[in-house]
Order: C-alpha cells, then structure tokens, then sequence
C-alpha cells in the first residue's frame, strides 16, 4: 500500500517533494507519491504552525506526532525550515530504528540551540570538484547543517569564475612552473610543473549556481569567501596580467582598473605561508573597483536562486610590514590611520546591504582589540573566532569581539579544525599547528557557552588548565557580557593536505557529525564540575559513539562517503586478543601472515610469537581502517604502522590508540 505526502501551504512543495525522493532513494520498496487529495488514512501531512514548547523562538522549531494505528504522521514548523528539519528528522528516525523504513509511534518537539551550523571549505590551496562539494551538501542537510563558508580564493588560487575577468581562472586558477607568473601561479603544496592535477581548477558560473541551487533546496546558505588584503597572491598577478594583456592590444584606458598592487611600494614583509606579494594594497582606488566587480557578479550568480545574504571578505593574517614603503600609502601612514581598518571600513560600505563576515583578525589590531562596530555600515558583521591556541593568550578574542557588538561564530582550532590529525601521530594526513591532534570526541565535547573550559591540551599534547590560562582570578579570560552576539559553530576544513576527494571525506567524517550534534543541542554535561562533567560526558559520548557505529555510519555508506574508519585497539593477554573499536557495531578482523583477514572473535586465540594484523571494517565491508600489530607474547620492533603503541609487562603486551587511553 501507498502513502500520500501532503502539505497545506505551497511553501513547502518543495520540501514535500525532497523528503519523498529521500525516502524513496534510501528504501525503495516504499511507496510514496505527493499528492493534495485529501485522504483519511496512510498520510503524512506537513504545515506551518507554531510550536507551544519553541523557548528559543526559532524559526527552525518542529513538531512530529506520528500516530501509527490511524496511520498519520504530522510535521508542523514555524516556519518551512522548521517543516524542513522535520521532515530531515522522519527520515533520520527511518534509517536508524528499521531498516524497512517504518517509523514509531512518537511526539517529538525539537528545535536547534545555534541559529549558525556552519561548515567551512577551502577549495584555493587544492581544488575540490563540484561533486565533493555537493555531496557535502547532502550530508550537511541530513544533519541538520545549514551555512556552507565557501572559501573561492587564496595566495595559492582563485576558483570562481568571474565574467569579463578571464585572467581570474585563466591564471589565478592554475598552478604550474611559471616564474614569471604570466600563464599560471607557481607550483606550490605538491601541484607539481604542469595544471593538470590538483593545484588547478575552478568553478564555471554554471557550476556555482549548480551549487546555489541545491544547498538552496537543502535550506543551506552559501557564503562565498574571496581572502584579503592578505592571501591575495592568485589575484594580485591574475589583474597584473591583465594589465598585461590590454596594454599589448593597445586598451591603456582598462589595463589598470583592477590592479591591486603598487608599483613603487618596496615593503619587505613574509606572510605566514612566506609570501612577499600577497597583499592588496587599500591606499589605491583600482583594489576597491576589483571588490565592487567582485561583490556585482557574485550577487547577480545569487540573484534568481538564493540572494546573497551574506559576504566574506577574509581579513585574516596580513603580514606585518605589507605597505610601509607604499608610495601610495606614505600620507595615510603618517596621518596615524590603521590601513587594516581603513580597508575593513571600504570594504563594509561596498557590502552594506548584506551581512559582512571575516576572520577574527580581520576585525581587530594586533593587540586583540576589536575596532568599533559602529564604524561599519552592514546590519551584522560576523566574525570567525578561530585562532585560540591556549599557550598563545588570545582565546579570549571570541568575548572581547562579542561583547564589543560583532556576532560571534565559534570556529576554535583546537577543537573544530579539520585539517588536523584525528590523532596524534605522525602518519595521520593533516596539520598540527593548532592543536596536536582533534577527533570526534574533542569536537564532541566542546562546550560553547563555557569557553575557556574547553582548555585541555597545548600544541605540544602536554596538558593545560583553565587556571593556566586565566589566572585564578580569571583575570585573564574577560566573561561573556552579550551571550546574544554568539551565533553558532562552524568546523574547518583546509586543503593544504588534502588532493582526493577521499582525503577531504576521511578529514571532515565523522568528525562534521560531532560538530552537527554540538551545534543543534547542548549536553546536559556542559558546564557543571570537573568530576560530574566528565562522567556525563563520558555517557553521552558512549550513547553517540553507538549510534555512529550501529547508524550514522551506515548512512554514510549508503550516500558513497569515504569516511574515516578508526583503527581498533587491542589487549592481548596471553593467547588471547581483546579488541574494541572506538564507535561500538563495528566489526574488528584479523590476519596472520599468508593469510586471509578473518572476523575476530571472542574465542580467537592465537600462538607465542605470531605477529597479528588488526583492522576495523566499515559496516557495509567495502573499506577498513589502517593496520595495527601485535606479536603475541613479547614486543616487536617498530612497526611501519602509526598507530600501534606497545608494551609489555609479566608477558602482557598491551597496544593502545588514543581513544582507548580513556577507555582501558
């Protein structure tokens, strides 16, 4: 028998249809059709109306009762993302409780604690084909996921396609061998001597509104990102040649429109990636036509499918001494004016008529104190609060900015950049800079309304207190005056490291699902005493590690997603091998030398000196994990695999990977 998916008011067609082609893609043998005859039975109706329970006032709040015997299922929202996020959930609760697809009987009222869930991609230092971008999407909506910060350009590349402005992608989009850098920018992060791999690539304008189009679909503002002043090496030379080019057919009027680069300025300076060219110059009126062409296109890509509400201009790591000797800008350095701020000020009023967003840096001096709000035109300037290494003394730049009247999104690299190891060795993919390493648990356990509470380890891993970092007065660490101004959470993701699409997945998932929990509801842990937090904590991540390994993981399978598989820990006592894998229903496999890998069990014994291979598979069996080893009965050399920690002691040899240092 068929179901019938109805709505009662025409904004949420579109979400009728959605959930309908989810349901039918995840289990086909369901039979379901929308349609607006009424009917008295096997129905699930979705409708606008208020939820009595919405304390937060959402506009994403939801209502479920499904009714079972009369066969009836309601989605009301407050508005059609609420009626969405409900109709997200009805298929969440199908995939996980029944693998036909039923549901049960249930009232749910739910709504998300952060207006702001936001994923941040960098597709400048190595490009990410569209397909990895949209089946992101896909993902991001599933859990509930609803800002993708599109990170379009760096010092390494610019990736969107800018009509009228071919040198963009022509050159600033590939990397190739080019000293001069007239036909590409040089070769950098592996992309080697040619534009043929990863260093190379852009979105078309049909491709971005691909893009726009879905997350659209999946109630998913894009926020595109274009980096500067600093981080703007690909663009620099991309409008040098372009100068270039209509100088040579004669076009004098044009070839200086859009240069961003002064002549006659001899600053030295080395950016933190050690770039000597990388900086727009603000004293010249060609760096801000470049902005307004910029800021004109991209709204007219927004234009007919999802208005742009929001844009990035960076703002992040200007390298000290950019523009000292500009001859352009001699008159203003010597007036006292912050050349920072005055480019932040034009920049915003280019803007005003949408969101302005940066990074932290980009909103404030160097000694961490945010420029006044009201010298900015836009309704809201949202700030990425990224940069809290705790041994650095500058966590406390999330409050200052917030309290200063900037809305807030969370974007800590101790715990939500996702470009670091998942653990700490030295084989994992990623960067440390941050933090020695941040997995699902970590990202899991943040607390965003008790910052400085989230202090755990320095870069080093050696341990750090909230005491270290502010004092036992506190003193350091200035509280939250205007809880308000904090949006939301958003994780990180930059490629320097990354060149597959497998890569970027093993990166984000599931470390996006962690982040996805933390931004839409607050544990019952946060905040409270040491001893009681760690202990709540400790149980509310067992819960959510076992529906990683029994569900969520599954799902991803079904959507194609090269998740990370984490290693298995083991024990061995004697001839015995007791393993445990971090996200319980995975299952663990052996192999001896010159064997097949074989499903370990409880009864699985094993003989003196053998040396055992150790993985964990994925649930649907077509992926696993890196290897671990052990040799029964003693210690074995070092072994090529990072993630076999071994000792021994009476004859027991005991292998741990990080996780299980909490579990054992």
């Amino acid at each position: 028998d068929s179901w019938t998916v109805r709505y009662d008011d025409d904004s949420l067609q579109n979400i009728s249809l959605h959930f309908t082609e989810q349901m039918r893609k995840f289990f086909p043998q369901i039979k379901l059709d929308v349609n607006q005859t009424a009917v008295r039975e096997r129905y699930i109706l979705f409708k606008i109306g208020d939820i009595t329970g919405n304390t937060k006032n959402s506009t994403e709040a939801y209502k479920i009762q499904t009714n079972i015997s009369s066969q009836v299922v309601l989605v009301t929202g407050d508005s059609p993302d609420g009626v969405f996020y409900g109709a997200v959930t009805l298929v969440q609760i199908a995939l996980k409780n029944n693998p036909a697809g039923s549901l049960p009987d249930c009232q749910i009222e739910d709504w998300p604690r952060f207006a702001y869930r936001g994923m941040h991609v960098d597709t400048a230092r190595n490009f990410s084909p569209k397909e990895t971008i949209l089946k992101l999407l896909r993902v991001m909506s599933l859990y509930k996921l609803n800002k993708l910060h599109f990170h379009l350009s760096d010092d390494e590349g610019w990736r969107l396609e800018i009509p009228g402005l071919k040198e963009l992608t022509d050159i600033g989009g590939k990397r190739c061998h080019d000293l001069k850098e007239t036909k590409c920018v040089m070769s950098t992060l592996g992309s080697g001597a040619d534009d043929t791999n990863n260093g190379s690539g852009y979105y078309t304008v049909d491709d971005y509104q691909e893009i726009l189009r879905l997350a659209n679909s999946l109630h998913i503002e894009v926020i595109p990102e274009f980096d500067m002043p600093g981080h703007a090496h690909s663009a620099i030379k991309a409008m040098r040649a372009r100068q270039t080019n209509l100088k040579d057919i004669g076009d004098h009027d044009n070839a200086n429109a859009y240069v961003m680069d002064d002549d006659e300025d001899t600053s030295y300076y080395y950016s933190v990636q050690y770039y000597t060219d990388n900086a727009v110059n603000p004293c010249i009126e060609s760096t801000y036509s470049f902005i307004e062409e910029i800021f004109k296109q991209v709204k007219e890509m927004h234009k007919d499918i999802q208005p742009l509400k929001t844009y990035h201009f960076g703002g992040d790591e200007v390298a000290q001494g950019a523009w000292v000797n500009s001859t352009a800008c001699a008159d203003l350095l010597r007036s006292g004016v912050s050349l920072k701020s005055l480019f932040t000020q034009r920049v915003a009023n280019i803007t005003k008529d949408v969101a302005l967003a940066g990074w932290e840096d980009g909103l404030m001096d160097h000694a961490s104190l945010p420029w006044d709000r009201t010298l900015l035109p836009n309704k809201d300037v949202i700030v990425q609060a990224w940069q809290n290494v705790w041994e650095w003394g500058v966590a406390q730049r999330a409050h200052n900015l917030a309290n200063s009247g900037y809305k807030v999104v969370l974007s800590p690299v101790t715990h939500m950049y996702f470009d670091h190891p998942n653990e700490p060795s030295p084989y994992e993919r990623g960067f440390y800079w941050g933090t020695r390493y941040t997995d699902a648990y970590k990202t899991f356990s943040f607390m965003p309304d008790n910052y400085y509470m989230n202090a755990d380890i320095k870069r080093s891993g050696e341990p750090i207190t909230m005491d270290e970092i502010c004092g036992k007065d506190l003193s350091g660490c200035p509280p939250l005056n205007k809880s308000e101004n904090i949006l939301g959470l958003q994780g990180q993701l930059w490629s320097e490291s990354i060149r597959l699409p497998e890569q970027f997945e093993y990166m984000v998932y599931p470390r996006l699902l962690a982040l996805a929990e933390r931004a839409w509801h607050k544990g019952a842990w946060e905040g409270k005493e040491k001893t009681v937090r760690d202990i709540e904590l400790k149980s509310d991540w067992a819960r959510f590690a076992s529906s990683l390994g029994n569900a969520d993981l599954s799902i991803l399978d079904k959507l194609g997603v090269a998740y990370r598989v984490p290693p298995p820990g083991a024990r061995v006592t004697g001839s015995t091998i007791t393993s445990k894998v971090e996200y319980p229903g995975l299952q663990t496999q052996y192999k001896l030398p010159d064997s097949n890998w074989t499903t370990l069990q409880q009864t699985s014994t094993f003989k003196e000196g053998q040396e055992v291979a150790l993985r964990t598979l994925s649930p649907d069996g077509k992926r696993f994990s890196s290897e671990i080893r052990v040799v029964i009965g003693k210690v074995t050399d070092g072994s090529d695999n990072a993630h076999s920690l071994k000792a021994s002691c009476l004859g027991v040899v005991l292998v741990f990977i990080s996780f299980l240092l909490r579990m054992f």
